[in-house]
């Protein structure tokens, strides 16, 4: 496969588990995070901000993300929808029942919104 069809790598976290059920976004995790979270934003509908920074930058999430191996050769982060700190981040206990389905569809819906900014 010819590497110039990949437009972005995109690695997915806990998607299915929200920060709080009062809060509506998703961090992206990357190492030049404002023009990627300016892209995905602008493909949404609504003025309200989905996509914001890493709000843990001291855990070095992006360095240890699996899609930082490709950060050289593509645009490439990570959309984390809950804490490194959650309960059930990285367990074994992540499991069907601990996932807010309300809120990965809601989440899903806009990601794939947001994501048609790299196929144009």
């Amino acid at each position: 496969m010819n590497p110039n069809y990949i437009r972005a790598v995109i690695n997915f976290d806990m998607v299915g588990r929200p920060f709080a059920s009062d809060e509506d976004h998703c961090m992206v995790i990357a190492e030049f995070y404002q023009p990627i979270i300016r892209k995905l934003n602008t493909g949404l509908p609504s003025k309200i901000k989905f996509f914001v920074p890493d709000q843990y930058p001291d855990d070095h999430l992006n360095e240890r993300s699996d899609h930082y191996s490709f950060n050289k050769i593509r645009t490439s982060f990570s959309i984390m929808c809950s804490s490194p700190y959650d309960e059930f981040y990285h367990t074994v206990e992540d499991e069907i029942g601990t996932i807010d389905f309300d809120f990965l569809l809601e989440a899903t819906r806009k990601i794939a919104l947001a994501c048609e900014a790299f196929i144009k």
